[in-house]
């Protein structure tokens, strides 16, 4: 019996030693579930673990002298574009259906240098300022997008002007009607191409 109890007596005290520290580096428990205890190292995302090897910095981009003044000057002058075209639109369509008055004629010639003296300024503020920011990663898919559309919005302006009717054709144009429904087709084109690319830059 006395046997007995010194043999419990010692299996019991080697085992609470065994468990007692969990500091030490080779104790192991045989009853937890793999993966229950805290892992020892925490591994880092890989962008940390290069910040924490001494990566250099992500430097800071200059945009240049007269960056902020050209970006002013080209979202201002953004504001009147949906009007604009609103209103050429309409002048459009009345003069398409026939009203060939020498007052809608002159509004729709005004509202169409409005809309070339628009792109003209904004075409210049916009690609300069692509330029200057053609290092900076952030927003760059959106912005060379947005420079490209409105390019070939630039673009279908020039033909839609040179599919214009003569004023003295009665609206017929240079070649009837087939000259009249691509000169309106192609404002409706570069319209929607513009607009598209305005609407994308203003949802961030």
């Amino acid at each position: 019996m006395r046997t007995l109890l010194i043999a419990i007596a010692s299996v019991v005290f080697f085992s609470s030693a065994a468990f007692a520290s969990p500091a030490n580096p080779w104790d192991v428990r045989f009853g937890e579930t793999a993966g229950a205890a805290a892992p020892a190292l925490k591994f880092l995302p890989v962008f940390d673990a290069a910040a924490a090897q001494g990566s250099p910095r992500t430097k800071a981009v200059d945009y240049g002298p007269g960056y902020n003044a050209r970006r002013r000057v080209h979202r201002i002058a953004s504001f009147a574009t949906i009007p604009l075209f609103a209103t050429e639109y309409v002048i459009g369509s009345k003069l398409y259906d026939g009203d060939g008055s020498g007052s809608l004629r002159s509004a729709h010639s005004t509202v169409a240098a409005g809309i070339a003296a628009l792109f003209t300024v904004n075409t210049v503020t916009g690609a300069w300022n692509l330029w200057s920011t053609r290092r900076d990663p952030e927003h760059r898919t959106r912005r060379w997008l947005h420079g490209i559309l409105m390019l070939a919005a630039d673009a279908g302006f020039v033909a839609t002007a040179s599919m214009a009717p003569d004023d003295d054709d009665d609206g017929e144009g240079r070649g009837g009607d087939g000259s009249r429904s691509a000169h309106r087709n192609m404002a409706i084109v570069s319209f929607g191409t513009a607009a598209v690319s305005y609407v994308m830059m203003l949802l961030r």
